[in-house]
């Protein structure tokens, strides 16, 4: 790739961290009376009291049954990060706004780093590009939730996991289960991941034939889970208040009302979600996953068929609950479906000399109609919860 492409996307992903930055809302812009408000609420308490407080927050929180449809005190990670923060640069809705911005700043450079690591500089280049003006993860970026942490920490959990398989180091697999762990203990429904690490260690290790010691496999499984039980059950210190906590929080159990109007539907509704978001980009993605298992290709290249399973599990993970359907909850996908629309682009124009001109315009025009959805849907219409209903309302298609 030309060297001044590598300074064009370096001067757009600055325009894209400035641009985010700016549309951040002002301070009685927040949604007060949504997560938001019950975010910056819980974290100045901590911020006030301490964090040796989080056992009678906790204890508060299951007192009052309005409280359950709002954010728990399981997500100890995020309060842990959000209390400390506050407690540095003040009490605002426009203070944890910031802390969201920082995490997507996090996110674009981790995802550099390991990118670049594993698919080479100009590959590297293009996705972070195209990451950096999703819709989506720019969207969580100017919001007072849990969102962009969440999203951080998952994304840097899988390419540790990745670090791990392929250097097959312990003090590797110890950053990534407590990094892992953290990223549970942010947002419960990265336990999911679990599923995909496991699974995808034994096709490691018997499909690629690596040489891994099978101790790891139940480390996988349980190490994570031990260090997010243990904080969990020292944060509540009542071992009765934290199985309620999980059954309360548990998407089998007692949807809310607003979950049962604007969470329910099909299994490919994230796949709508998306396209209403990101058409271009998911339609790309799509095509690469179809390719790939229609040439019987995915196995060929570990790095390739690490994603991909990545994203089958968990998307199937995210469909099976019928209260829980918001693209939110699913915006790890979005990593991986930038990654595949690069490559799907890659691959569409491999037998051309004009290869890397060819691919890197095109992703300037991914990246400048995603921006445009980004202004029209989260800055002019200020979509705050991008759930079906209100994405199909806003692009006409129900009135």
């Amino acid at each position: 790739m030309r060297k001044i492409y590598y300074i064009i996307a370096f001067l757009l992903i600055i325009f894209s961290l400035f641009s985010v930055y700016i549309h951040i809302p002002k301070e009685d812009s927040f949604a007060k009376g949504a997560d938001e408000g019950h975010y910056l609420a819980y974290s100045q308490y901590l911020s006030e009291n301490g964090i040796g407080s989080y056992p009678k927050f906790f204890e508060e929180y299951l007192k009052n049954k309005e409280n359950l449809i709002w954010p728990n005190p399981l997500r100890f990670g995020y309060f842990l990060f959000s209390s400390f923060w506050l407690k540095i640069f003040g009490p605002s809705f426009r203070s944890l706004a910031n802390l969201s911005f920082i995490c997507y700043v996090l996110l674009l450079l981790f995802s550099l780093y390991f990118s670049k690591r594993y698919f080479g500089k100009g590959t590297a280049t293009l996705f972070i590009l195209l990451f950096a003006f999703s819709p989506l993860t720019m969207a969580m970026a100017k919001r007072a939730l849990s969102d962009s942490m969440g999203n951080m920490f998952s994304a840097l959990s899988i390419w540790l996991f990745l670090s791990f398989l392929t250097d097959k180091k312990i003090f590797n697999f110890i950053i990534f289960t407590f990094v892992y762990a953290f990223a549970i203990l942010i947002r419960q429904q990265s336990v999911f991941l679990i599923c995909f690490f496991s699974f995808y260690f034994l096709i490691y290790k018997y499909i690629y034939k690596v040489n891994i010691p099978k101790i790891y496999f139940p480390a996988i499984i349980f190490s994570p889970l031990f260090i997010v039980g243990s904080v969990w059950l020292i944060s509540s210190q009542s071992l009765t208040n934290l199985i309620h906590m999980i059954k309360l929080s548990s998407p089998l159990i007692g949807p809310n009302e607003y979950a049962m109007l604007f969470y329910r539907g099909p299994w490919f509704r994230y796949i709508i979600d998306y396209l209403l978001i990101s058409p271009l980009v998911t339609i790309l993605a799509l095509s690469f996953i179809i390719y790939v298992l229609a040439n019987r290709s995915f196995l060929k290249d570990y790095k390739i068929s690490y994603f991909l399973i990545s994203f089958f599990i968990l998307y199937i993970l995210l469909s099976s609950f019928d209260y829980s359907k918001n693209v939110r909850y699913a915006i790890n996908l979005d990593m991986m479906m930038r990654l595949f629309a690069v490559l799907m682009l890659k691959e569409i124009f491999k037998k051309s000399r004009f290869m890397s001109d060819f691919v890197f315009m095109i992703i300037l025009f991914l990246c400048f109609t995603d921006y445009l959805n980004f202004i029209y849907l989260f800055c002019q219409r200020n979509i705050y919860d991008p759930v079906s209903f209100v994405l199909l309302k806003v692009r006409q298609f129900i009135p």
